[in-house]
């Protein structure tokens, strides 16, 4: 999917309807396409809990804070959440973020779920 806009940033100084809007837009997105990957409403899972880990992809090399790229992902994660992916977002468990530069790829962010047991099972 493509990046999170940058109105989703949690350094990012704007109007609050702007970034509502972005995150509305953004859930949305992650939501149909967590439904495509799924096979449809039919082929939906619900987890309790789940690891996921964001693999973003970048043209440029710069520097970049993983804890924002994360924080800017809240509403993708809600869209999973949405999508019945998930039972609640607060189920998901984060890792460090992933960050690939490679000039000849499309911007944009992967990703993965898979669920979690309890009790390391």
């Amino acid at each position: 999917m493509r990046l999170p806009p940058k109105a989703l940033s949690p350094n990012a100084r704007g109007h609050w309807a702007k970034r509502g809007r972005a995150y509305r837009r953004y859930k949305e997105d992650a939501c149909l396409l967590a439904l495509a990957a799924q096979g449809g409403p039919a082929g939906r899972r619900e987890w309790r809990r789940a690891r996921v880990v964001c693999h973003f992809f970048y043209r440029v090399r710069r520097r970049r804070d993983g804890d924002n790229l994360i924080a800017s992902m809240k509403a993708a994660f809600d869209g999973l959440e949405a999508a019945g992916v998930i039972r609640n977002d607060s189920g998901l468990i984060q890792t460090p973020p992933r960050i690939t530069i490679d000039p000849r790829r499309r911007p944009g962010v992967e990703i993965e779920l898979n669920e979690a047991h309890p009790h390391g099972r």
